[in-house]
């Protein structure tokens, strides 16, 4: 199981485009994937609804009862075994006391209902564990405000809708993820206090994060300015209140919830592009200060 969530963390990645040393708390969400071990697990859950469903006197499900009442009953050391695994993960989802009373009640979910349930469980358990990785990540401050769900985000739709702002996208989706190369970011490797990680393109004397980068850094005000002039072109309100703005402006789904989802996928093509400009540039200026 650790081969195979290793592979399915880098494949995630690698659809995204995102560096492999990317944290394991922001490559899931963005795409709507699940946790690959809870994956496995809802494919066993949904294969004890299939027994459950087979008549009384089919000989698998017998063994099945036979061996489920042997795991559960007994007092002994807990036995090793597929159906101890089956019971184990009925306990991981909090579904052992639901099974209990479909089994004993002789009266069983459709196919559907179990699959409706399994299904609730299994998006239950990955936002419960996507919440204590992102808890445990230093670097995913805008993430975590921007990403509130496991679903496909609105960038990954933008992304394979137009062709031609991709490369932008990658870089709107390397910032969330915390694979820049702000200071903020880069001198946390060099053991610098968080404090006095400062941008060195202008002289505010402010840590160098993304919010700086695109609301307050002078080195980028013509960039800015455009950016935000062409939003209002288009008619997109912008909020007043900068932690608004940043989730607007990063593509938070509750402040673009007004727009038609044509005109949302146009105006973060938009966005994406000017931040991509301003992000190349901060680079371009810094290989210049070498």
């Amino acid at each position: 199981m650790n081969s195979l969530s290793a592979y399915h963390r880098q494949s995630a990645k690698r659809v995204q485009c995102l560096p492999r040393n990317t944290s394991s708390a922001a490559i899931f969400a963005p795409i709507g994937w699940s946790y690959i071990e809870h994956h496995v697990d809802r494919q066993k859950l949904l294969f004890v609804g299939s027994i459950m469903r087979l008549g009384d006197g089919i000989i698998c499900k017998r063994l099945f009862l036979y061996r489920y009442d042997s795991c559960v009953n007994t007092s002994r050391v807990k036995q090793n075994g597929l159906v101890n695994n089956y019971v184990e993960i009925l306990e991981k989802y909090e579904l052992k006391e639901i099974f209990q009373e479909w089994r004993d009640s002789n009266r069983y979910f459709s196919k559907q209902g179990w699959k409706k349930l399994v299904n609730t469980r299994i998006r239950e358990k990955d936002k419960e564990r996507w919440q204590t990785e992102l808890n445990e990540c230093v670097k995913l401050d805008i993430y975590k405000v921007v990403f509130q769900e496991i679903r496909e985000c609105i960038w990954w739709k933008v992304y394979h809708r137009q062709q031609v702002n991709r490369k932008a996208i990658c870089t709107v989706m390397y910032l969330l993820t915390g694979e820049h190369k702000l200071n903020v970011n880069t001198m946390r490797f060099e053991n610098v206090p968080r404090d006095e990680r400062l941008c060195k393109m202008c002289d505010q004397q402010k840590v160098e994060t993304i919010e700086h980068l695109i609301l307050d850094c002078n080195r980028f005000l013509d960039e800015r300015s455009d950016m935000l002039s062409e939003l209002r072109g288009l008619g997109v309100t912008l909020p007043h209140d900068r932690d608004m703005l940043i989730k607007m402006l990063f593509g938070a789904e509750d402040m673009w919830s007004q727009y038609d989802v044509e005109r949302t996928f146009t105006n973060l093509g938009v966005i994406a592009n000017h931040i991509n400009i301003m992000y190349n540039k901060r680079m371009h200026l810094s290989q210049l200060d070498q």
